[in-house]
C-alpha cells in the first residue's frame, strides 16, 4: 500500500511539474507606448495561455538589459538602439528580432527658460545612461543644431529623470512626438 502511495505522489509530482508554466524574466525599457504590447500580453493572460510566467522587470536603459542577457540572467527583452548595435560590433551574439516602433520617440523636454538650441550651452542635460537611446538621441539634437559645451549628466531611469528634472535644464526622454526644436 504504501509503495501505491509513493507511487501516486511522485505522478503527481512529475505530472504538476510538467503542467508548471515556463518562467522567463522579461526586462524592458522605457516606460512609454513602445512598451504597450509587452504589457497587453502579460495583463490579458497572453503568456499564461502560452505555457509561460513571464516576470516583467523595468530596467530603464537598453545596456542594462544588453548586459543581463549576454550575461545570462535574461534569456529575451525589451529594447535596443545603440547598445545592440554595439553588441554585435563587439562579437555578441544578442540580436533584434523584431520591434514594436519603427522610429526614435526621444524628445528634448527642458525647462521653460530654454528657447533655443542654443540655450542649452553650459547646462546640464540628463539622460538615462551614457550609451543608451536617449544619450545617442542627444548626441544627434545637438549635433544637428550645433549646440557644443553641455554637460550629460546620468540620471537613471525615465522616473529618476523626472525627480532629477528641478537638477537639470533638459532630459531626453520617452514621450511620443513631442518636438521642441522641430
Amino acid at each position: 500500500m504504501a509503495s501505491v502511495i509513493t507511487a501516486i505522489l511522485l505522478v503527481s509530482a512529475l505530472a504538476s511539474t510538467a503542467l508548471a508554466a515556463t518562467k522567463v524574466s522579461f526586462p524592458f525599457t522605457p516606460i512609454s507606448a513602445a512598451s504597450l504590447p509587452w504589457w497587453i500580453a502579460k495583463e490579458s493572460r497572453y503568456y499564461e495561455k502560452h505555457g509561460l510566467d513571464v516576470d516583467m522587470i523595468y530596467v530603464g536603459a537598453s545596456p542594462v538589459i544588453i548586459q543581463a542577457m549576454l550575461g545570462g540572467q535574461a534569456g529575451v527583452g525589451a529594447g535596443g538602439g545603440p547598445p545592440l548595435v554595439s553588441n554585435v560590433l563587439q562579437g555578441g551574439d544578442v540580436v533584434q528580432v523584431a520591434t514594436t516602433v519603427p522610429y526614435a520617440i526621444q524628445s528634448l523636454i527642458v525647462k521653460p527658460e530654454i528657447r533655443t538650441p542654443a540655450d542649452l550651452v553650459g547646462k546640464r542635460i540628463g539622460i538615462s545612461r551614457l550609451g543608451a537611446i536617449p544619450h545617442f538621441t542627444l548626441q544627434a539634437i545637438v549635433k544637428l543644431h550645433n549646440v557644443q559645451g553641455i554637460n550629460i549628466v546620468q540620471t537613471g531611469t525615465t522616473t529618476r529623470r523626472s525627480r532629477a528634472f528641478h537638477k537639470v535644464w533638459s532630459t531626453a526622454s520617452s514621450r511620443l512626438r513631442l518636438s521642441l526644436f522641430a
